[in-house]
């Protein structure tokens, strides 16, 4: 097995045609929307590469987290290739390869039961598992407030508002956390991105909160962030975002939701169940040692 940085400009079929094999195989994206965008747009600088005779099987998508100072690396292995050993290998040059370009702990998510299985065997630390949620719209209506008005994002208008909110409502989260202009333009970028899909909750001329939905396919959509600000919260305004992006939703035609919560964060999968979602799947974050 070798191991060699990715090189976009002759690596990206093949690298194309395992993901999708991949997801074929195992039923579920390898990457995450925001490594798959990161690798999509050419800026996969860091990661890397697997071969076996000359032919790609697996390719690690690696990036430096400085919220956390660490390596961040998702997997995506050829299934006829996985095996313990294999995994042992990769990690190992792939970490000599990450720490020559910048020393640091590494940090790896599964997204499939037989990584799971590997880590656990070879005992490493479980950093946080996310779960995977979703539900059958359309969902129960949200009971009126005049407390609250809702309204749909104005790009431009609202940035400063909705970066003060996200920010104080996650405060050391390592995806969600430490948002500024650039990371908004980023995520506005995308080709999901509507602002219809982004409900603004104020009290007065204070956004007190948003939800911000979205759209996979004609007839999926996710809840992507709901932040509400901390002088706000244990108001029902949370729930009240919620149904009212559930509302959203149905209303341009979805039949499905999901989102992604931590499954130690208790109070907000209580939230998220009495609206009507359920458990479908968990990912996983490990420490590499």
């Amino acid at each position: 097995m070798t191991v060699r940085p990715y090189d976009d400009g002759t690596d990206r079929s093949a690298v194309a045609g395992l993901i999708q094999g991949v997801t074929r195989h195992d039923g579920t994206e390898p990457l995450s929307e925001e490594k798959k965008a990161q690798w999509l747009t050419g800026v996969a600088t860091d990661s890397l590469t697997i071969l076996e005779d000359h032919r790609i099987i697996g390719y690690v998508h690696a990036s430096w987290n400085d919220a956390v100072d660490s390596w961040s690396l998702e997997l995506v292995i050829d299934p006829a290739h996985r095996s313990p050993e294999m995994l042992d290998d990769l990690m190992e040059h792939s970490a000599g390869h990450l720490n020559k370009r910048r020393s640091g702990e590494i940090r790896f998510w599964s997204f499939a039961p037989w990584i799971d299985k590997w880590a656990s065997a070879a005992g490493f630390e479980l950093i946080r598992r996310l779960l995977v949620m979703g539900m059958v719209l359309p969902a129960r209506s949200p009971d009126p407030r005049e407390d609250v008005q809702i309204r749909r994002y104005i790009p431009g208008v609202d940035d400063a508002s909705l970066l003060l909110v996200n920010n104080r409502a996650f405060p050391n989260h390592p995806e969600n956390g430490g948002w500024d202009e650039a990371i908004l333009e980023d995520r506005r970028s995308r080709t999901w991105f509507d602002s219809e899909d982004l409900l603004m909750g104020w009290s007065g001329d204070r956004l007190v909160g948003f939800c911000w939905t979205k759209r996979h396919d004609p007839g999926t959509s996710e809840i992507y962030v709901l932040a509400v600000d901390p002088d706000f919260r244990r108001r029902g305004i949370g729930r009240f975002l919620l149904l009212s992006a559930l509302d959203h939703m149905s209303d341009s035609g979805c039949e499905k939701a999901i989102l992604y919560v931590r499954d130690d964060e208790d109070a907000a999968e209580q939230l998220y169940r009495s609206a009507g979602f359920r458990p479908l799947e968990r990912r996983s974050e490990y420490r590499y040692a």
